[in-house]
């Protein structure tokens, strides 16, 4: 059964060690979801790791969506956090909607995971 946000939080107040692994394809996806592990996350280190750049900052929205449909297809029922690649959510509070929302309607994510401070925070707040 997938975990949720609260079986999460239930996990950290009961100090029970929560396992996590991070994926970029269907068959490591389904690897870890053979195995029970709790979350995947599907970084944007998949540009480097998958795709051959020398750094993330050349990863696109739609790479991102690329791998995170193959994990989801490797492991539907594991908990999936997508990873916004840079220019995804910077330029504003709308593109940060609409690339979230992508992670999750295209590619069935729970979660979104973004990089950044202060200047970042109304983004944050579309998670929660």
């Amino acid at each position: 059964m997938k975990k949720t946000i609260r079986d999460f939080r239930f996990m950290k107040r009961k100090n029970i060690p929560i396992c996590w692994i991070t994926a970029y394809d269907y068959p490591l996806a389904l690897c870890a979801e053979s195995v029970g592990i709790d979350m995947i996350l599907i970084g944007d280190s998949g540009g480097m790791v998958q795709l051959g750049y020398e750094t993330t900052n050349a990863v696109q929205m739609d790479e991102m969506i690329y791998m995170a449909k193959a994990v989801h297809r490797g492991a539907p029922k594991t908990f999936l956090v997508g990873d916004m690649p840079q220019g995804s959510y910077e330029v504003s509070d709308s593109a940060a909607v609409s690339n979230a929302l992508r992670f999750i309607k295209e590619a069935s994510c729970d979660a979104i995971k973004l990089e950044g401070g202060r200047r970042h925070h109304l983004a944050c707040k579309i998670h929660r």
